[in-house]
């Protein structure tokens, strides 16, 4: 049966994937061609993105050790919504030279909008959480 113990380590395992596999273009650009414009914009968004997937990694961590509404978590997210946003602002300007990459930060501005949305309704349900917490 899946339960929640393997939905962790699936996403944990995913996330670490994402990890080494935003480190391949380095490797394609040591031996292959990469249009200089695609590249550079990686290199703008190397930091912003092992930060987002550091940020998502310690969030995981807390909901594993069972802290799920916690000011921690709020922070984690609150982290990754604007790492998504300012990544997006290094896309928007790459597709300046590379079309194709306005959709990249489309999407990579979609994602940090819906993180703050995320990051707000965990921040009411943590204010909910204390003050239950408080009642007897």
């Amino acid at each position: 049966m899946w339960d929640n113990s393997k939905s962790l380590f699936l996403s944990r395992y995913l996330l670490y994937l994402a990890l080494f596999l935003w480190q391949v273009p380095i490797l394609i650009a040591l031996f292959g061609e990469i249009p200089k414009a695609i590249f550079n914009t990686y290199l703008l968004n190397y930091i912003p993105v092992i930060l987002i997937l550091r940020a998502m990694l310690k969030f995981l961590n807390n909901i594993d050790r069972g802290n799920i509404f916690c000011a921690e978590n709020v922070e984690y997210l609150r982290q990754v919504s604007w790492y998504c946003l300012f990544s997006g602002i290094f896309t928007l300007l790459g597709a300046l030279f590379e079309p194709i990459l306005i959709i990249c930060a489309g999407v990579v501005g979609f994602f940090g909008l819906l993180m703050r949305v995320i990051k707000n309704m965990l921040t009411e349900a943590n204010l909910i959480k204390r003050e239950n917490d408080y009642t007897i």
